[in-house]
């Protein structure tokens, strides 16, 4: 269905980007995003266009489209932000904000929940699609 969802929409370059475990902190109220470690991308998924933009500021933002697990669309924005780690370095999240704990009310997401995150374009534009791995 979700396939088809996206077909219907003129969607392509569909990537699994991600599978990850819902935890505690994922479902806390004040928690309002989906953070994606960069380390742990299966591939990458933003054009060069959309990297160099979103590396010039951490207040940068790429406008999204989401597909949920329950097959309801939502705008959300896309942010990258690099946390510092004790050795110096930086460890880079892309961070799915705006509207985050919509999505996990809608969904009925839980601690343990193992879910997928997908990328695709559409007309050029960067779309997320979650799924809930049975």
């Amino acid at each position: 269905m979700l396939k088809e969802m996206i077909k219907d929409m003129d969607g392509n370059e569909e990537k699994l980007i991600i599978q990850k475990t819902i935890y505690k902190t994922n479902l806390r109220k004040h928690y309002r995003c989906l953070s994606i470690a960069m380390n742990r991308v299966e591939v990458k998924f933003l054009t060069d266009e959309e990297t160099s933009a979103l590396k010039q500021s951490s207040k940068e933002r790429i406008e999204a489209l989401v597909i949920e697990p329950c097959l309801k669309t939502r705008d959300m924005s896309l942010r990258i932000w690099d946390m510092p780690k004790p050795t110096s370095l930086f460890s880079s999240l892309s961070v799915l904000i705006i509207g985050w704990k919509s999505v996990v009310e809608d969904n009925d997401l839980k601690v343990r929940d193992v879910v997928q995150v997908w990328s695709f374009q559409v007309n050029s534009k960067l779309c997320f699609a979650l799924i809930i791995v049975p």
